[in-house]
């Protein structure tokens, strides 16, 4: 039965199944045919992208070839060109979607690629005449015409003419041509002057030569170069001598004027240089050039008394500014420690770590261990002293105690207050302070005490 899948038992997926033919005879059939051709409608193009269409079979139904754009129609025919991996392979369109996407029978057992060239053409069918002979027709453009082939002929003519009356003339001249000579024609050189070719001919003593010839050009070129660079020459002129005359004459006068002025003479300048410092660098003032500031400038520098400003920003001369600069270096030296070295906070800088400090490391003095004991506690209360930097302290009572001890660090143990230590109780106390200790009874009680870092 037909599927949307083609007929399942024959695979013509695609094509119909069935055809309509006629009784041609009593036992023939045949089908009408038309005479067709192909024809080319779009131009060579490529293949975009191929995709396997698949069946509910699970094999490929149909190729859908991608392009740019197409003009082709189901039943068209697609024509891969021969630089192609399918040269002249043709593939029948079943269907065209898109306007870019053709869809053909997978009927070659090489699946086109991307990149290949393919041209799109269409079915034609041939037109023929009632008697059955076929109908062409040409294209006039170019074609020969009557009234062309008149003048064509008229020309022929006229050519043929033209030859005809070469032929009588050719004629004509080789009946007065005479016979060769071997080959030459005889000339009659009687009653003429006749032309003489000779290779060279003797010279008169004194002859010019034409390597003196050749000197003589070269000389005449070289003087005519140097008359035409002479013309080129800007020579004076009367109008130019004219006014050369007028400036040397206002020259003269202004020379004239120049020896009417008193000029300095040799005592004049003399007396000037007695004025000047004999040598140059820095002088005396007796022996230096008076000079007094401008008003402007004595503002600027101020007096020599002028009072510091009030504050920083505060305007003032130069003196007063400097006496400002004075006073807060002053105030500045101050608060700096009078000498290098280690000091005490008072006479130190101020600092602070800063909020992000890494960690420092310190390192601590070392500290010998000190050990006290006392073997004669009683019920009064004795202390041992913590030696300076002391960090740990470890306290014991040794087991040959007959009575409890109590054990007190920064303050007073009295018999009922403190650390209780047992006989044989030793502690480790991470701190280091005094030890104040006593015995809850009787006396000659043991108690040791060791100090470290």
């Amino acid at each position: 039965m037909p599927t949307d899948n083609g007929w399942s038992n024959q695979k013509k997926l695609g094509t119909a199944q069935f055809e309509t033919v006629h009784h041609m005879g009593s036992s023939s059939y045949a089908k009408f045919t038309g005479t067709r051709s192909l024809f080319e409608k779009d131009a060579a193009q490529a293949v975009v992208s191929i995709t396997d269409i698949l069946g509910a079979n699970g094999l490929v139904q149909y190729w859908d070839i991608e392009c740019t754009a197409t003009t082709a129609e189901a039943g068209d025919v697609i024509r891969f060109i021969s630089t192609s991996p399918l040269p002249n392979f043709e593939f029948e369109i079943i269907s065209v979607s898109g306007g870019d996407t053709i869809r053909v029978l997978p009927i070659s057992t090489t699946k086109p690629a991307i990149a290949d060239q393919f041209k799109t053409f269409g079915w034609v069918t041939k037109v023929a005449s009632s008697d059955g002979s076929e109908i062409v027709t040409i294209d006039p453009a170019g074609l020969a015409t009557e009234a062309k082939q008149d003048d064509q002929i008229t020309w022929l003519n006229a050519i043929d003419d033209n030859i005809t009356d070469s032929n009588s003339i050719l004629t004509a001249i080789n009946g007065k041509t005479a016979t060769l000579v071997s080959g030459r024609v005889p000339v009659d050189g009687s009653g003429v002057t006749q032309p003489v070719s000779v290779a060279s001919l003797p010279l008169p003593t004194g002859a010019a030569t034409e390597a003196k010839q050749d000197t003589g050009n070269s000389s005449l070129s070289s003087i005519d170069s140097k008359f035409t660079t002479l013309n080129a020459k800007d020579f004076a002129t009367s109008a130019k001598q004219d006014t050369g005359n007028t400036s040397l004459s206002s020259i003269d006068g202004k020379l004239t004027t120049l020896n009417a002025k008193d000029f300095a003479t040799e005592t004049t300048l003399a007396a000037m240089s007695a004025k000047l410092p004999a040598s140059l660098g820095q002088k005396a003032s007796s022996a230096s050039l008076a000079a007094v500031l401008s008003t402007e400038q004595e503002a600027l520098i101020g007096a020599l008394t002028e009072t510091a400003p009030a504050s920083d920003t505060a305007s003032s001369g130069l003196n007063g500014r400097l006496q400002r600069i004075a006073q807060r270096l002053t105030s500045l030296i101050a608060l700096i420690p009078a000498s290098l070295g280690q000091k005490s906070m008072a006479n130190s800088f101020a600092v602070v770590i800063a909020s992000d400090q890494s960690a420092l490391s310190v390192t601590q003095a070392a500290l010998a261990v000190t050990f006290q004991e006392d073997t004669t506690v009683t019920t009064a209360a004795e202390t041992f002293t913590a030696p300076a930097g002391a960090k740990s302290v470890v306290i014991q009572a040794p087991s040959s105690n007959t009575v409890n001890l109590r054990v007190r660090l920064s303050g007073t143990a009295t018999t009922s207050s403190g650390y209780v230590f047992e006989p044989g109780r030793s502690e480790v106390f991470p701190f280091a302070a005094d030890v104040s200790y006593i015995a809850e009874s009787g006396s000659n009680q043991t108690i040791n005490a060791h100090f470290g870092a």
